[in-house]
């Protein structure tokens, strides 16, 4: 089945964030941050089929974000120990109505709710022993809560939604410790922290309550070495082990249409993925040239598996799922030159292998992956107040499982010109020339595509003007410690 689509998207963003902070004559400060964003999206999807039906799908989302952050920090002695307590509220809360069509006649719509809340209090210590040594200790904890309610719901057997509603729940505490310093040449950072991840699922409509829980011990290793003439080259051997956020935007319950035959839906029993990192590095001639060796192993994977809709084979959804075991092999290039003064460039490559050895909807995956990036930055300064930016980057094909990304690149830059002792610059940006992405995912004997056939070529003209006046003063900036995190597939 072949059929066309035609997307179209406007929006408005809006943020700002406030900051305040008072130091004490005993040096201790105090500070606060205020953080309001908000962003209205409409799209609409318009696909035809082979028998010129015409379905659409219009999505219109209004989500507003706040967040608030107190941070205090206090000198503890006269060799530069210190505490600091951090405590933050953010909070997200969405409206979202859908309507779809067929032929001009709107068969379903769906008006929604959701509502996220973020509380984390941290608490952080650091004890200077000597110059060469320095301890690191402190905990978090954070509790997240998310209502999802589906205000009018009216589905039918060609586009059906959701009208479940929900309570997702988590809770993470932290503790950590750590040290760094220096023995001899050789520069060190060694911590460990303990991480908790507790999830709870609500289900309203059928007051169904579902728990799962993980937790890890994740050690970090860092250490460097300098050698060689005036210790313009260093080794570099780093280890780590992390345990990922709780991923609450995917354990929703929501049905999500991206078009008339794709969606996506929730899995509310996902954990937090989990991985080992083994990297070494050698950095040489003052990093101007840097070699990179990884070896990276994933546990509890997120997943976004393609299936058939039960009711309509002609249409496919994705839904994330954990998967275990996967190893990645990596080796990277980094070249930096200054072949003249006004021009400086960066050349950069790497590759990735994986092994697959899974099974996922009946089908075996055995193959070695590969997986390569180029990329070259260009940056030129002229006299006069000239100067620019040309960059390039390739991303050939490469196969993930049941997918096959094809290959982007891009080819873009900047212009620009500074006038009145560079308060005033103007600038041109530009893509020059690049190919988008073409994915094509697997499902049995069909095969899904996507062609993202909108045109790169693009030019935008901007505008910076920097003032400053007045009594000069310095700003101790209040950031939050919280952000929401979205756990979505990557088409």
């Amino acid at each position: 089945m072949f059929s066309d689509e035609e997307s179209r998207w406007n929006g408005l963003d809006f943020r700002n964030r406030l900051s305040v902070s008072s130091q004490f004559s005993t040096g201790a400060t105090l500070g606060g941050g205020y953080y309001v964003g908000t962003n209205r999206l409409n799209q609409k999807s318009v696909t035809v089929g082979e028998k010129s039906v015409r379905s659409s799908v219009e999505n219109r989302d209004n989500a507003i974000a706040q967040e608030a952050t107190v941070k205090f920090t206090m000198p503890l002695n006269g060799n530069g120990a210190s505490m600091e307590l951090a405590a933050d509220y953010f909070n997200r809360h969405n409206t979202g109505k859908s309507s779809y069509c067929i032929d001009g006649g709107n068969v379903a719509s769906n008006k929604e709710k959701t509502n996220l809340d973020l509380w984390k209090f941290s608490v952080g210590f650091t004890y200077p022993h000597s110059r060469k040594f320095t301890w690191q200790f402190g905990a978090s904890a954070q509790y997240i809560y998310s209502h999802y309610d589906p205000i009018e719901h009216a589905d039918n057997d060609r586009f059906h939604t959701t009208g479940i509603p929900a309570n997702t729940n988590g809770f993470t505490p932290i503790i950590y410790a750590s040290t760094k310093g220096m023995v001899w040449k050789l520069r060190y950072n060694i911590g460990l922290n303990w991480q908790l991840n507790r999830i709870g699922y609500h289900d309203l409509d059928m007051d169904k309550k579902s728990h799962n829980t993980q937790w890890a011990l994740n050690p970090t290793i860092q250490v460097m070495m300098p050698f060689g003439y005036r210790r313009q080259h260093a080794l570099m051997l780093n280890y780590r082990r992390t345990m990922g956020d709780i991923p609450y935007t995917a354990i929703s319950p929501i049905v999500s249409w991206t078009d008339a035959c794709n969606y996506s839906v929730g899995n509310p029993e996902l954990k937090a993925q989990t991985g080992d990192i083994l990297m070494a590095g050698l950095s040489l001639f003052m990093n101007r040239l840097n070699i990179t060796m990884l070896y990276a192993h994933s546990h509890d994977r997120i997943h976004w598996q393609t299936l058939q809709d039960a009711h309509n084979p002609e249409v496919f959804y994705t839904k994330p799922v954990n998967i275990n075991g996967q190893g990645m092999w990596g080796l990277g290039v980094e070249w930096i030159g200054t072949p003249v003064k006004w021009w400086r460039f960066k050349l950069s490559g790497r590759i990735e292998i994986t092994p697959e050895d899974i099974t996922l909807s009946g089908v075996h995956y055995g193959k070695t992956r590969f997986r390569e990036y180029f990329y070259i930055n260009n940056n030129v300064t002229f006299p006069g107040g000239w100067g620019g930016m040309l960059n390039a980057n390739l991303e050939p094909t490469y196969r993930n499982y049941d997918r096959t990304y094809h290959a982007v690149y891009n080819i873009g830059g900047r212009i620009y010109k500074t006038f009145m002792a560079e308060c005033l610059q103007v600038g041109i940006d530009f893509t020059a020339f690049g190919n988008r992405r073409k994915l094509d995912r697997r499902q049995g004997e069909n095969t899904i595509s996507y062609k993202y056939t909108t045109p790169v070529q693009y030019v935008g003209l901007s505008v910076v003007w920097n003032f400053s006046g007045g009594k000069k003063v310095e700003v101790d900036i209040v950031e939050g410690i919280q952000g929401y995190r979205e756990t979505k597939d990557n088409r």
